[in-house]
């Protein structure tokens, strides 16, 4: 995979979008100040966690925004806000089915096994690792 490439950077990215809202809404910038940053960081954690398995995560903005207030982030602006991570995730999935000579999603199911389009390597088990492998397709 992309080894510079984690969970923080979903974050970052919900993050800005969170910024974006509270600036909207009367707010200051949440990124030019250290305390700000980390609520705003904590807020989007909170969110990329709920939307895995919610299609909506409800985001307060107590304290950052006059009055405070909250914002909803759908799953389908999710998607759309983080949609190039997601690409830059394909490039080394790609290149290791490659080498490995499969074709995952190509080729339907061979009596309940994966098998690529050379006709080997059947994939009996597909393991998925870090917290990205959560994110609802």
């Amino acid at each position: 995979g992309d080894g510079r490439l984690g969970g923080n950077d979903w974050d970052r990215r919900v993050a800005r979008w969170i910024n974006s809202q509270v600036v909207r809404l009367g707010g200051s910038d949440t990124l030019e100040d250290d305390a700000r940053l980390a609520m705003t960081t904590a807020l989007a954690e909170a969110a990329k966690i709920t939307l895995t398995d919610e299609e909506v995560a409800v985001i307060s903005l107590d304290g950052l925004v006059p009055g405070g207030g909250e914002v909803e982030l759908s799953r389908d602006e999710f998607e759309h806000l983080t949609l190039d991570l997601v690409q830059r995730m394909l490039g080394p999935i790609k290149a290791a089915t490659e080498e490995a000579g499969v074709a995952l999603g190509d080729i339907p199911p061979a009596e309940g096994k994966w098998v690529s389009q050379w006709g080997r390597y059947p994939i009996d088990q597909v393991i998925l690792v870090g917290g990205a492998t959560r994110i609802p397709p």
